[in-house]
């Protein structure tokens, strides 16, 4: 008898997605840039209701910010790296959770080795 497979989302309470990362690496193919507004419905398609999602960009801002479907945000990096802001965030969530398991429920998305390894760190 085999174990049942394990899904990523498994135990995942919070999801947070190196959304720059992500439209670089979805654009890679050599087509036309994929816009922010189009990682919106795939992620939220595939990804549990149960779990919030937040969706962060490098800079300012282009339009779509904040509440954008059910449990899930937009947000920006603003004058600060989306890095940093990714981390903040891992830390909060950790934070609020509580407890020796929450880095598990905790989920963060990048290409990005750096972060990862500094996420690592924070058990995330």
């Amino acid at each position: 008898m085999r174990p049942a497979l394990r899904t990523p989302f498994e135990d995942t309470d919070r999801l947070i997605v190196d959304g720059t990362n992500l439209l670089h690496r979805m654009g890679a193919s050599g087509g036309a840039p994929v816009p922010a507004a189009a990682l919106i419905g795939r992620l939220r398609g595939v990804v549990p209701a149960s779990i919030m999602i937040e969706l962060i960009f490098d800079g300012m801002g282009h339009g779509i910010f904040g509440r954008v479907a059910q449990q899930m945000f937009v947000k920006y990096s603003g004058r600060r790296s989306a890095d940093d802001t990714i981390l903040d965030l891992a830390s909060e969530a950790i934070m609020q959770i509580g407890g020796p398991i929450a880095g598990a429920k905790v989920l963060v998305v990048t290409d990005d080795r750096g972060l990862r390894t500094l996420l690592s760190t924070k058990g995330v």
